[in-house]
Formats: C-alpha cells, sequence, structure tokens
C-alpha cells in the first residue's frame, strides 16, 4: 500500500471499517469490535493486537479472573505483563467494575487490600494500565476506541514524517 496524500483530514475521518485488530485463536468468546477487520490468530501475548504489531490488549472478562490472576496464575500473569512491555502501548481491559475489587466482591478468599495493592504494584511496576469497564458492552466499546485512537495516533506521526520529508523533496511510501 503507498499512501500518496496523507492529512490531517483523512485521518481524523479513519474509518473503523479500515483498522484490523488480530485476535488470538485461543479467545473462546471474543469480544465484536464490528465494523472493524478481524483477523484470528495466535498470539504470544495478549488477546488482541493491532496488525501492526504495535498495539496490544490483554482481555481479563470478570473481576474473578483478575483476581485468579494474582492468586493461582500470578507468576504466569506476571510474565504476560513483562512481555507486554515490548509493546509501543499495552492495556489490560477488565470486564468488570472496579468497586467489586476495591471492595473484596468476588469468588476468591484474598484480601481485597491485598487486591488493591497487587493491582497497583503491577501499573507501577511494568507501567501498564488497568481500566475497569464494567461490562463486554462496554469492553467491546472501550477496545474498539482503544484500537481507532491508536491508529489515527500511528497515522498522524507518519504525517509528521511524510511532511519532514516533504521539505526535503521526498516521498513516504510503505
Amino acid at each position: 500500500m503507498t499512501i500518496t496524500k496523507l492529512t490531517a483530514h483523512r485521518i481524523h475521518r479513519w474509518p473503523l471499517k479500515q483498522v484490523t485488530v488480530l485476535v488470538d485463536s485461543r479467545e473462546q468468546h471474543p469480544w465484536d469490535l464490528s465494523p472493524m477487520r478481524i483477523e484470528t490468530t495466535a498470539l504470544t501475548t495478549g488477546d488482541y493486537a493491532s496488525a501492526c504489531g504495535r498495539y496490544l490488549l490483554e482481555r481479563k472478562n470478570s473481576v474473578d479472573e483478575l483476581i485468579s490472576c494474582m492468586t493461582s496464575g500470578r507468576e504466569r500473569f506476571e510474565r504476560e505483563l513483562e512481555r507486554m512491555q515490548a509493546y509501543v502501548s499495552a492495556i489490560v481491559v477488565v470486564e468488570g467494575a472496579y468497586t467489586d475489587l476495591a471492595t473484596g466482591c468476588y469468588r476468591s478468599k484474598m484480601d481485597k487490600n491485598a487486591a488493591l495493592a497487587t493491582l497497583v504494584a503491577w501499573q507501577l511496576r511494568h507501567q501498564i494500565p488497568f481500566h475497569f469497564c464494567g461490562t463486554r458492552d462496554e469492553a467491546e466499546r472501550f477496545a474498539r476506541s482503544y484500537f481507532h485512537q491508536q491508529l489515527r495516533a500511528h497515522l498522524t506521526a507518519m504525517l509528521e514524517v511524510q511532511q519532514a520529508l516533504a521539505e526535503h523533496g521526498l516521498e513516504l511510501s510503505m
């Protein structure tokens, strides 16, 4: 694909249907991210990634699943967080309410203060945000926006390079 004329206007109006998201083949109930393009593949890290491989999203389908990552699955999940740091942007999206974590409203016997301390420590140590969306629908909506905004930011950076090259009589082609 050659981009002959990338403009701020085109980037601002970039349609969702021209965004491609990779979904891990192990996702049992993948999100509906339509009208985005979806490609199923085996991802080594995360559950959803941009087609360019720069942006990653790890999904937790409930606060209970997140708590399980703090207890029995802790070592595996911490390795996942370490791998996520290699991406330009990575995020963990939880289909559940933060108040459920903060008030201890989950099946595990893990102390609510220990759960909160773990969440904060992971965010500080790995520089990866955790976003609580409440419901599956809101998580899908957030994921669409996340990948759309990441692509638009990437295209804006490319526009800046294109403009700098144009000042020297060169053009950007991909």
